[in-house]
């Protein structure tokens, strides 16, 4: 697919809930990597000229699959620039990993949006811990300081911190969820891994007789 082919999508629907009146909010998702796409830069043109009340939110882990911010970017802030380029109203979120935070903040935006029926840009700041793709596991262009900083700020136990300072109670709880989604996960590896093995096994089972005779069966498809 198209990075961020979603925009346009996104701003005719909001249109649609414009012209209907209606108390509905879309919210478009992208990356930092999208605002290279010129799609997104004519759908905030868009939404800010007929004022369509929709919310972009840019979340913004630094690195576009394995290129830094500043190497494809040429402004240093994602947020400031949307403000000065479309004139649009501008929300950033520094702690995107801090999830009671981020519902907060996301909450007064959405009231926001029905309230005025006009569109904002959102910057939420977070990170990718792990790398881009199955080809990406070394992760050699990270900065290793980054990394540390990052995770000691990860969502899920930074949120484990804030619900159990408000009451340890739940600690019993939330040790039960742990073992309850590592052990599905586990369970999903199992079964990912048989059927993996059915299929390389009934592969190398078929005759090459067999293939030749499926591709043919393709072709003529195809013609």
């Amino acid at each position: 697919g198209i990075v961020a082919a979603n925009s346009a999508i996104s701003a005719w629907l909001a249109l649609a809930n414009k012209y209907n009146e209606n108390n509905n909010v879309v919210v478009n998702v992208i990356g930092e990597w999208s605002l290279d796409e010129g799609i997104v830069h004519e759908t905030l043109t868009l939404v800010k000229i007929w004022e369509i009340p929709l919310i972009i939110l840019c979340e913004n882990n630094f690195y576009s699959q394995t290129t830094v911010h500043k190497n494809h970017l040429p402004y240093p802030s994602i947020s400031k620039a949307m403000r000065d380029f479309y004139n649009i109203e501008v929300e950033k979120i520094e702690n995107g990993t801090d999830l009671i935070h981020l519902q907060n903040r996301l909450q007064h935006i959405v009231d926001y949006v029905r309230r005025t029926r006009k569109p904002v840009f959102v910057e939420v700041n977070t990170y990718r811990f792990c790398g881009h793709s199955v080809n990406d596991e070394e992760q050699l262009y990270r900065d290793k300081e980054l990394n540390k900083k990052w995770k000691e700020r990860d969502p899920l136990i930074l949120l484990k911190k804030q619900i159990l300072a408000k009451n340890k109670k739940d600690k019993e709880k939330i040790s039960s969820i742990e073992c309850e989604i590592i052990n599905n996960f586990k369970k999903l590896e199992k079964e990912t891994f048989k059927n993996l093995g059915i299929d390389i096994k009934e592969a190398e089972n078929l005759k090459n007789s067999q293939l030749s005779s499926r591709i043919n069966d393709i072709i003529k498809d195809l013609e």
